[in-house]
């Protein structure tokens, strides 16, 4: 591997371990990064490091201060907003779309993704819950066939990954209703009712809003507390 490649492998290294650990909590919001801490966790020099940065700054996961030095970007419950309700309404689309298409193959695979959230949702598996959550979700993006939609919503599910880790643990489950929303939302499927089936799914995206608000609330009145400030990712 030549020079360049090796510059190139190291600064996407560093893009993916940064953004993770911003989308995780272990780089908390507002944080300020300092280039020679981040370079020697990192175990990478400096120019691949500001490569990096320079991309997440472009991607608004950093912002760079008044006095030149770069933090982690604010979290609001306007943002949060925003991005749950364009996803409320690119998901309405697709659930519809995908409805249509469906074969019974495809509904049993959504009922046991559905299943299981349900179970780990019993069992208060919150890692489980956020994966099985998400292979719900992509597996209707996918069935619908809408490749721009399915692109946007990749994008903003990333930033509101960020979101999820906000919440603790009880807050999500507690957005989990006990008759669970993700059942509703294959039972409409497996009628071929698009429109139900559309509508239980922005309900679903809306509601689960709800639990990210009351994480955003619980960082700011602990004073950012519930985060680790050190770099352990």
């Amino acid at each position: 591997m030549n020079s360049r490649n090796v510059k190139k492998s190291a600064r996407d290294y560093a893009l993916k371990q940064l953004k993770n650990a911003i989308i995780h909590g272990h780089l908390s919001p507002e944080q300020t990064l300092i280039e020679t801490e981040l370079a020697e966790k990192l175990e990478i020099s400096r120019t691949p490091l500001r490569e990096a940065l320079l991309q997440l700054e472009t991607e608004h996961w950093v912002k760079r201060k008044s006095n030149g030095r770069l933090q982690v970007s604010a979290i609001s419950v306007a943002e949060a907003s925003e991005l749950f309700k364009v996803r409320a309404r690119l998901e309405e689309m697709v659930t519809g779309e995908a409805t249509l298409k469906a074969e019974e193959s495809d509904i049993e695979v959504l009922r046991s993704i559905a299943q299981q959230i349900m179970a780990a949702h019993e069992a208060k598996d919150l890692p489980t819950v956020l994966e099985k959550g998400a292979e719900f979700h992509t597996s209707i993006y996918r069935l619908s066939g809408n490749r721009t939609v399915d692109e946007v919503l990749s994008l903003l599910n990333e930033r509101i990954s960020r979101y999820r880790y906000l919440i603790p643990q009880e807050n999500i489950c507690s957005h989990i209703k006990e008759d669970d929303e993700h059942l509703d939302i294959v039972n409409h499927m497996a009628e071929k009712n698009a429109d139900r089936a559309s509508q239980a799914m922005r309900n679903h995206v809306e509601n689960s809003l709800h639990g990210v608000i009351q994480g955003i609330q619980a960082f700011e009145a602990e004073k950012r507390s519930i985060f680790d400030s050190r770099l352990n990712f």
